[in-house]
């Protein structure tokens, strides 16, 4: 069997970029939080998918959270979400970022030429490893979701 790897690795790795993010203007206007850390899967996985899930959460910050006075005329909070999360779900693993963003505002950026491409090589690595690349808009928010076959389940 494959060597067992906790995601948590990865979602650290995409905190440390949440916080310098933070530290170029991000800090009054986002929260960050992480679910599911200790979530494990085959350790070729969680190496692969680091990279793609980073673009993912920096597509959310980039294309997916409005402007402070954007949200406040829209009746939210100031301050945008944005959620890391990894868990086992009916013989799947989900990976999932999700943000409190209005519905839709990747979709233009994602269409123009070189734009969009976290979102294809995503796409690409979770069909390379049997899953798929979920993208569910509703109103209010934004969860892109990289979802595998979970061959060994939680252990």
């Amino acid at each position: 069997t494959s060597p067992k790897g906790r995601i948590a690795k990865a979602f650290e790795m995409m905190k440390v970029a949440f916080t310098a993010d933070k530290s170029a203007g991000w800090s009054a206007c986002m929260q960050f939080h992480i679910e599911g850390a200790d979530t494990e899967m085959d350790k070729s996985i969680v190496d692969t998918i680091a990279d793609p899930l980073m673009h993912l959460v920096r597509n959310s910050l980039d294309h997916g959270i409005e402007a402070p006075a954007d949200r406040a005329a829209a009746g939210k909070p100031t301050a945008g979400k944005l959620q890391l999360s990894a868990r086992h779900e009916a013989g799947v693993i989900v990976i999932e970022v999700r943000d409190d963003g209005a519905p839709g505002t990747r979709l233009p950026a994602a269409r123009r030429p070189g734009r969009g491409r976290g979102l294809a090589i995503a796409a690409e690595i979770a069909a390379g490893h049997g899953g798929e690349l979920v993208v569910d808009r509703t109103q209010g928010r934004t969860a892109v979701a990289i979802e595998l076959p979970d061959a060994g389940g939680p252990e």
